[in-house]
C-alpha cells in the first residue's frame, strides 16, 4: 500500500505455482511465486531471477480523496497566506489594502476606489 498520510494506492498481485531452489536439483518446499501485473525490475538478482517492484495502480477512493483534501488545503494556505498578511499589515498602517495608497482618514481610496466599491455592493444588497 502506498500513500501519505492516508493509504491511497495499492498494487495487485497474482499468486501461482511453487518456488524452486536455485540449484534445480531438488525442489524446495512448497511456497508461492508472485507474478506482478505491473512491475519494474530493480536490477537486483535473487536466485537467478530479477527482483521486481510492484507498481501501485489501484486507487483507494477514501484515502485518495482525503490526501487530495489535505494537500490541496495545505497548498491553498501556502499560496493565500502571504496575500492575506500583506492586506492585514496595510490596514493596520492606515493604507488601502488593495493598492497601499495612504487613506488619510478617508473611507474610500482616492487611487483605486476600494472603499467605494465595498459601499456600493452593500447598498445594492440592502435595497428592495
Amino acid at each position: 500500500m502506498y500513500g501519505f498520510p492516508m493509504r491511497s494506492l495499492v498494487s495487485r498481485t497474482n499468486v501461482t505455482g511453487f518456488l524452486e531452489s536455485a540449484s534445480n536439483s531438488a525442489p524446495s518446499p512448497p511456497g508461492i511465486q508472485i507474478e506482478e501485473q505491473w512491475s519494474i525490475s530493480s536490477g537486483i538478482m535473487y536466485s537467478q531471477a530479477p527482483v521486481t517492484i510492484p507498481l501501485p495502480i489501484r486507487p483507494i477512493p477514501l484515502g485518495f480523496t482525503l490526501n487530495t483534501l489535505i494537500y490541496g488545503s495545505a497548498w491553498t494556505l501556502l499560496i493565500w497566506s502571504p496575500f492575506a498578511a500583506r492586506r492585514t499589515l496595510r490596514r493596520r498602517r492606515g493604507l488601502c489594502p488593495q493598492c497601499a495608497y495612504d487613506l488619510a482618514d478617508s473611507p474610500t481610496c482616492h487611487e483605486c476606489g476600494y472603499g467605494a466599491r465595498l459601499e456600493s455592493r452593500s447598498s445594492q444588497g440592502n435595497s428592495p
